[in-house]
């Protein structure tokens, strides 16, 4: 294996990690907001999940253009199997919606007032 996929392959174990934790915590939420009596829905409902939301925002810096149009052409979080398998079965407030942008530096972190998790380009 060579240094560079090495070094492609890390930021996508660590992408996947990330993930898996922030949907492992959702999945938490999920089931203590509806089994501590909060669940309002109907129970027609109860058998829907509810789907995420994808979007890939374009970056403002050139440089980071090339990774946007990989990202966004392969469809990353429509491949993430972590992601993939939980779409749609839980039940949550509001859609949760998983976005990759610009940031500034390397992160990805949840926006709770938006109901994010973003996953940034750099």
């Amino acid at each position: 294996m060579s240094t560079q996929n090495k070094k492609n392959g890390r930021p996508a174990t660590v992408i996947s990690i990330i993930l898996f934790f922030g949907v492992a915590a959702l999945a938490f939420a999920t089931w203590w907001w509806k089994y501590r009596g909060h669940d309002d829905k109907p129970d027609s409902d109860a058998q829907k999940g509810t789907s995420f939301v994808y979007e890939y925002v374009p970056p403002h810096s050139d440089a980071l253009i090339p990774i946007y149009e990989q990202v966004r052409d392969m469809d990353l979080f429509r491949k993430l199997p972590e992601i993939r398998e939980v779409d749609g079965m839980f039940i949550l407030p509001a859609p949760l919606h998983f976005i990759t942008a610009e940031c500034g530096n390397q992160n990805a972190f949840y926006s709770q007032p938006k109901n994010e998790i973003v996953l940034c380009y750099e």
